[in-house]
């Protein structure tokens, strides 16, 4: 049985994959829709993991068509503690592929007792991206990871913060959080919300943010995580639906 379970594991890695090179993509939802926790690769070892979203622009953009982005990241573990990662990020839309930047990434996670009720850390990262309006946008992201723990319960939260280093440079309060039950083995069931306030010194009205809420079915491996979430906008200038899939495994050289 657990033999199954793990090839059928692979092949949805696989196929998260294949989608994400082949598929077509737009402008809108971030590049990267996950929330940080304490997982980072092992020290020494390099990990790779892949994160597609196929999702409808709101009503109001200017894109009519379905878009799909896609990400990907390779991390290595330069201590017991930290990793860090370099990202591309890809789009499609009406029969159209374009590059559209990435990120290079340090996470820091302190050791801790894992079976705990609490853990901390802190993710920075410079990104630089061109969205499907081919505006250019450079930015730092600042985000804490705070995780809560108890019993069958987790809760996680990434209060990011966005430095904008052209264009108007703005700076941006971009909260995130998740809370999820175990339900069986390496099984889960959360709910996450994504949020954008807007520059800090004139924040956004909540009516017209871009918010957005996702189911999300967690599974996991020794060594292999995966992740399925279905999300929608909040509001009627967030993404109408969105499909979000994501696969990490081990990368040996």
């Amino acid at each position: 049985m657990n033999i199954m379970v793990e090839k059928f594991k692979v092949v949805i890695f696989y196929a998260i994959l294949i989608c994400a090179v082949y598929a077509p993509t737009i402008d809108a939802a971030p590049f990267e829709v996950k929330i940080h926790d304490e997982l980072i690769a092992p020290h020494q070892e390099y990990s790779f993991e892949a994160e597609i979203k196929l999702y409808k622009p709101p009503t109001a953009g200017a894109i009519g068509a379905s878009v799909l982005q896609s990400r990907f990241e390779i991390a290595k573990g330069i201590s017991t503690s930290s990793e860090v990662s370099v990202n591309l990020f890809t789009s499609a839309f009406n029969n159209q592929t374009q590059i559209n930047g990435g990120k290079i990434a340090h996470i820091f996670i302190p050791e801790h007792d894992e079976s705990g009720w609490f853990h901390y850390g802190i993710k920075n990262e410079i990104n630089s991206i061109y969205g499907l309006n081919e505006a250019h946008a450079v930015f730092i992201e600042m985000t804490p990871i705070l995780g809560f723990h108890i019993d069958s319960w987790r809760m996680t939260l990434n209060p990011s913060v966005d430095l904008y280093l052209n264009g108007d440079r703005k700076t941006i309060f971009a909260p995130a959080g998740k809370i999820s039950r175990k339900l069986t083995g390496d099984y889960s069931l959360g709910l996450e919300y994504y949020s954008e306030t807007g520059p800090i010194k004139h924040p956004t009205p909540y009516t017209q943010r871009p918010d957005a809420a996702y189911l999300v079915f967690d599974t996991h491996t020794t060594t292999s995580t995966y992740s399925v979430g279905i999300g929608k906008g909040i509001h009627a200038v967030g993404d109408r639906w969105v499909v979000k899939l994501i696969g990490s495994i081990p990368l040996i050289f």
